[in-house]
């Protein structure tokens, strides 16, 4: 009576799975309709803008706005880093995107700064990062205090015949060390050092420090001058940075960094 009763119900759910509808698949076509401004790609079907006139080529608005906004062409990934995103060329490679989180972090120039609402994850449920307020960054002077080792920036100045060891040192614990390839940390200091404007002030800065051909040095990045009217637009600047010797003198910007030399705290 019970192998009868369970055969009844495995039909009975068999004809409901067959009388489920299945969503027709629908095919747009290739997207082959271009920009006419900045060549972006689109399919026929989106919305669009046509000319008056027949016959005319369709515009489309989404992309650019008909060359009402106007972006600068994305930089090629640099080698090294196109290397290590395709895990077919080496084992290191295959761990690098697993643990790309923490490299980033060794390569950080400040810290993350918030106030972080720990209240909130009281009680059952699942983890809620809360912040109060403005995201900041924190950071300190060009060279670490007597006794403290290196961290953020200053471990693009100080020490850096040793620079990987103390990268990789910074997390702690020899689960770190042991799944952190010191050829992948040497790599990317290398590939920063060659491409981005703002580790090489910080690398010109550790030169002068290392020469002692200055007592007192400043380290300031001068952001573009101009209102700004949008919450989160982005800082743009023209030039990156300038390094200074002696007194900084007036200068009034939105957007600066100021790095004074062995100084105590964070600005």
């Amino acid at each position: 009576m019970l192998s009868s009763t369970c055969s009844s119900l495995d039909r009975l759910l068999i004809k409901k799975k067959k009388k489920r509808i299945v969503p027709e698949y629908i095919n747009f076509g290739l997207r082959n309709c271009q920009c006419q401004y900045c060549s972006a790609l689109f399919w026929s079907t989106e919305q669009r803008v046509t000319n008056a006139s027949s016959g005319s080529t369709p515009q489309f608005t989404a992309c650019c706005m008909s060359q009402k906004v106007t972006f600068p062409r994305i930089k090629p990934t640099p080698a090294y880093l196109d290397h290590l995103l395709n895990p077919k060329n080496s084992p290191s490679c295959l761990t690098f995107k697993t643990n790309v989180r923490s490299y980033n972090s060794m390569m950080a120039v400040t810290s993350m700064g918030a106030k972080v609402d720990a209240l909130i994850n009281k009680g059952r449920g699942p983890y809620v990062f809360k912040i109060n307020g403005q995201v900041h960054h924190l950071m300190g002077s060009l060279l670490p205090t007597e006794g403290e080792t290196p961290k953020f920036a200053q471990l693009y100045i100080h020490d850096t015949q040793n620079e990987v060891s103390n990268r990789i040192s910074c997390f702690g614990g020899s689960k770190i060390v042991e799944t952190h390839d010191q050829d992948v940390v040497h790599g990317l200091i290398k590939m920063l050092d060659e491409h981005n404007e703002v580790v090489q002030l910080f690398r010109i800065a550790r030169d002068k420090i290392d020469e002692g051909s200055t007592t007192h040095l400043r380290l300031r990045l001068y952001g573009a001058q101009g209102n700004h009217d949008a919450q989160y637009n982005l800082p743009v600047c023209d030039g990156i940075g300038g390094l200074i010797v002696g007194d900084i003198g007036e200068f009034h910007t939105e957007r600066d960094i100021t790095v004074e030399h062995r100084t105590e705290g964070l600005q």
